[in-house]
């Protein structure tokens, strides 16, 4: 459970949001993931 809360924590680093500080569920992280992905696929495309 542990190493579960950590890598949402790493990942959550790398996810930009305003205010960088702003405290995310862990389904909110996934999603802000899954739109950062596809938004970094889309700027790679163009």
């Amino acid at each position: 459970v542990e190493a579960f809360n950590v890598a949402f924590a790493e990942l959550r680093k790398l996810l930009p949001t305003l205010p960088p500080d702003k405290k995310l569920s862990k389904i909110e992280i996934l999603r802000l993931a899954i739109c950062y992905i596809s938004y970094l696929n889309h700027v790679l495309d163009v």
